[in-house]
């Protein structure tokens, strides 16, 4: 036996380098009155890389980010171990302006090639890691424009060592149902995909069918949105390259009766201010609150008018556990301002952040020193996906019924339903497909891989 012993220390210290390299990417709004308070609260080895959101684009494709409010002063922790890696993130979701400039730029070569020079020098100037890009997002004629995007701003960077990387909205509707995202594609050029797992659910007019529901589950009912489900459809994607997102803050809803999950709620709550901080949500008082539980392991709290889908330090390790047990490349969180910046909830700062790290092996204790021990045991919560290799010459057929519907998966990827408005989605070759809908309106386009104003087979 001891003739093993050499290996299996080897082998130790590999799987140990593995846990403890993960990256840990923190967002930052620098231009929030929580952001700013950052400058002076921060503390170190919280996060491995920093991204500042957000800089806007112009319609010529130059960057903006001399116009970003407290840029100068976050700069000041580049290289530090607050901000090993700093990243400028261009775009964002309230960034409508940068929108329709991305559209616009991404279909003109000439553009393309004045947006990757600015982002060559705006990296440059500041020196930055590299450049996010958070285009929300992109249609389905602007599919392909994006990956040659991608792929000119990765010709100016990767030759001078800066990073590229994306943050794409992951649901269903947005991974394959609107037709803007190809996943392999995109995931092929960039060095990291950072995932919006989350925002599932929101109390908004497109996801009143689902009621009082949670931000962001960790699982669900077989090809419902979910963390799990999102992983499945970015399957395509080198694991490694895959940052799975967090969110550090809850939705909330004005309850319109019973307090059960997918109970209705008020129609006439106002469209600000549905997103509470968890610094907001864990100094709150006089509320119920319910543990989060299989399988979306998402806590919630509720009183005589609120219900609030949250997240805590349970949850987060939770979540973040997919990282090992997947084999991702990190996690991410949006954004790193919403966390108890000063223990006012907790034995000290930033708690969630915290589990974070020490989910995914990095343990940072409270005098915020690193060690590579997690103090929380890795928690594998799902099976590994099967392994379809084998040494035979058996191979795997499709299996359908004969009005043509898919039992078996042949290979991972789309395939069409005998209903035009609903397609299958295969993780994994040999298993049971799961069945996803379009969007009320459209169909599947079998040719495109995507949902589409025409049915095509």
């Amino acid at each position: 036996m001891n003739k093993f012993l050499p290996f299996l220390a080897i082998l130790a210290i590999i799987c140990a380098n593995n846990v403890n390299g993960k990256e840990v990417v923190c967002y930052v709004d620098i231009s929030s009155n929580a952001g700013y308070q950052l400058l002076s609260t921060l503390k170190p080895n919280l996060c491995t890389m920093v991204n500042l959101a957000f800089a806007q684009v112009d319609a010529n494709g130059n960057i903006l980010a001399s116009a970003m409010t407290n840029l100068g002063n976050f700069l000041n922790f580049r290289g530090t171990q607050k901000a090993p890696k700093m990243l400028l993130s261009i775009g964002g979701a309230a960034d409508w302006w940068s929108l329709q400039n991305f559209v616009q730029i991404a279909a003109s070569p000439s553009l393309r090639d004045a947006f990757a020079q600015s982002c060559l020098t705006t990296c440059q100037q500041y020196g930055l890691s590299g450049i996010d890009v958070d285009w929300e997002f992109p249609s389905s004629s602007d599919r392909q424009n994006f990956v040659e995007l991608l792929r000119a701003v990765k010709a100016k960077l990767a030759p001078a060592g800066y990073l590229l990387t994306v943050a794409v909205g992951t649901s269903n509707w947005w991974a394959v149902g609107s037709g803007g995202l190809d996943v392999a594609g995109v995931g092929q050029v960039v060095d990291y995909v950072k995932m919006m797992t989350y925002d599932f659910h929101a109390n908004a007019q497109w996801d009143v069918s689902f009621g009082l529901y949670f931000n962001a589950p960790m699982d669900d009912v077989a090809g419902r949105d979910s963390m799990v489900n999102s992983l499945n459809l970015f399957s395509s994607v080198d694991s490694q390259k895959l940052i799975l997102g967090l969110p550090l803050y809850g939705n909330a809803y004005a309850r319109a009766g019973s307090v059960n999950v997918g109970a209705s709620y008020s129609s006439n709550w106002p469209s600000t201010g549905v997103s509470p901080s968890y610094n907001e949500i864990c100094a709150r008082t006089g509320m119920t609150k319910v543990a989060g539980s299989a399988p979306q392991w998402t806590p919630y709290m509720y009183d005589s008018s609120l219900w609030i889908s949250y997240e805590n330090p349970e949850s987060v390790t939770k979540k973040a556990s997919l990282v090992n047990t997947r084999n991702l490349g990190g996690v991410m969180v949006w954004s790193l301002e919403k966390d108890d910046q000063t223990g006012a909830c907790d034995t000290c700062p930033f708690p969630l952040m915290r589990a974070i790290n020490n989910a995914v092996g990095r343990y940072v204790d409270c005098s915020f020193t690193l060690s590579g021990n997690s103090s929380y045991p890795v928690m594998p919560e799902l099976p590994d996906p099967v392994d379809t290799t084998t040494t035979s010459t058996t191979t795997t057929t499709a299996s359908s019924n004969p009005d043509g519907a898919l039992q078996v998966c042949p290979t991972s990827g789309y395939f069409k339903h005998p209903d035009c408005t609903k397609f299958y989605h295969c993780a994994w070759p040999g298993q049971a497909p799961y069945t996803q809908n379009c969007q009320p309106g459209l169909f599947w386009n079998n040719q495109q891989q995507y949902c589409d104003w025409n049915c095509v087979p």
